[in-house]
């Protein structure tokens, strides 16, 4: 019986988990949108601002985690269509964020994510345009 309450325990502080800490998928969650992306060279232009960003499109991960860029972080798909993309991530320490990606094209994607970044909030809307191959 004791055995039963500790898996009862351990249940209950996963589900704790999950709601105050976010996402506890795996770290390559993708998502039916970024399958219709095509890869290479990208620029990320923050709107409000003179901001660009050059990102090397390879995987799911290059678009949604902006402010946490090269960091392992754990992500998770909320919702996911073929045209629409919204999916949540949690770095540990560094922080975390939800970011939203809708699909114009295959080369051209509108962004929006915020969350906190080393205890700080941010919020980005951009836009994303393929501008070649990576170098």
């Amino acid at each position: 019986m004791q055995h039963l309450g500790i898996r009862a325990v351990c249940a209950s502080a996963l589900v704790a988990g999950a709601i105050l800490a976010g996402p506890l998928a795996a770290s390559e969650a993708t998502s039916k949108l970024f399958g219709d992306l095509r890869l290479g060279a990208w620029e990320i232009r923050e709107r409000g601002s003179d901001r660009i960003q050059r990102v090397c499109l390879r995987s799911e991960r290059d678009l949604v985690q902006l402010r946490h860029r090269g960091q392992a972080c754990r992500r998770i798909v909320v919702d996911d269509n073929a045209t629409n993309a919204t999916i949540q991530y949690s770095c540990g320490a560094a922080g975390y964020g939800r970011t939203s990606i809708r699909k114009e094209t295959a080369e051209l994607v509108q962004i929006r994510s915020d969350g906190f970044e080393k205890g700080a909030p941010f919020s980005i809307e951009a836009e994303g345009r393929r501008v070649g191959n990576c170098r």
